[in-house]
């Protein structure tokens, strides 16, 4: 199995972090049971993600959690370097960080920007499991 790394604005929560994108709470127990490690790889502030966290009941599911101004993000200047907390996958709705992790010979997928809106693809979140699955047959 392998940790699979999330962002939290726009991919895991919407701007103003009020909603939660439909059926990421599903995909995030779905991958934990199949034994996959949840990690969160933020650009926002720690006071922030502790909120979200609190507000949305988020918190538990992911184990490491970096924030704005801790050390591995600081080390790696802005780019998602995941290989410092073990990951090997990451979920952005950044293409820029997307391009970067492959870059690292790591994988990743990038979603539409959640901004509140209920009416998203209603397949992105199957896709995104099956390339997780696709993934992680490759690093057995």
């Amino acid at each position: 199995m392998m940790i699979v790394v999330f962002d939290l604005d726009f991919t895991l929560v919407d701007r103003y972090a009020t909603t939660v994108r439909p059926g990421m709470v599903d995909l995030l127990e779905s991958l934990a049971a199949d034994g996959h490690g949840l990690g969160l790889w933020t650009a926002a502030s720690r006071h922030r993600t502790d909120n979200i966290f609190s507000f949305h009941s988020l918190g538990r599911h992911f184990d490491p959690v970096v924030c704005r101004g801790d050390p591995f993000s600081e080390q790696a200047e802005g780019k998602k370097d995941i290989r410092l907390i073990d990951g090997a996958f990451l979920v952005d709705d950044e293409a820029e960080q997307i391009d970067y992790v492959r870059g690292l010979g790591l994988e990743g997928f990038v979603v539409s920007r959640f901004d509140g809106d209920p009416i998203l693809d209603d397949n992105e979140l199957v896709r995104l499991a099956d390339m997780i699955a696709v993934a992680n047959k490759g690093g057995d």
